[in-house]
């Protein structure tokens, strides 16, 4: 066998006993269902986004679309050079729902950038009016449905849970993205 041939058919024995094996499948309760009925409560979203400009229109506009009545945005710009701040405020301006855009400002030695912006969305949270009954933290560049706030409300509520967490469905249009995300996201479920 060539230096090639034997690492290959070693990785394609690993995904088959992992395929013929039915304990490792993403159990069913993983994915988050519609919701049939709306549930109770606040909810503010925090959205970190560093240079996401180019992503907005869809993502923030999908955000602001929730079904959810009680529900606002705060969109942290975590030092954009792209104008993410300018075209977050014109897209919460044409919304209904609440939005702010918060400057992340100076992040001190020791943080990473994403966790430091969202920690100063909870901040300015906190410190502008009453506590929400639920925080959501997504990414800037995620595409919510309409009634993602809602099913993951329904979810907490269902199992009793305070925090829920689930993963966006990740973008595999091209050959090798349909190759590599699966095994990412399956490794990850581990």
């Amino acid at each position: 066998m060539s230096t090639i041939g034997l690492p290959a058919a070693l990785v394609f024995l690993f995904w088959a006993v992992l395929f013929a094996q039915r304990t490792r499948r993403f159990p069913s309760d993983h994915f988050l269902q519609r919701a049939a009925e709306g549930t109770a409560g606040s909810v503010v979203a925090i959205v970190p986004a560093r240079n996401e400009a180019e992503v907005l229109r869809d993502s923030l506009s999908s955000l602001l679309a929730q079904d959810h009545p009680e529900f606002r945005v705060v969109l942290v710009d975590d030092n954009s050079t792209d104008g993410t701040s300018r075209v977050a405020s014109e897209i919460g301006a044409a919304s209904e729902v609440g939005m702010e855009v918060v400057a992340a400002g100076h992040k001190p030695a020791g943080w990473a950038g994403k966790v430091f912006a969202q920690s100063r969305g909870l901040a300015h949270v906190l410190g502008s009016g009453p506590a929400p009954d639920w925080l959501l933290l997504t990414d800037a560049d995620i595409r919510h449905p309409p009634d993602s706030v809602t099913s993951l409300l329904a979810k907490a509520r269902r199992g009793g849970y305070d925090l829920v967490s689930v993963m966006a469905r990740l973008h595999a249009a091209s050959f090798f993205e349909r190759l590599l995300i699966p095994p990412f996201v399956y490794f990850f479920h581990l």
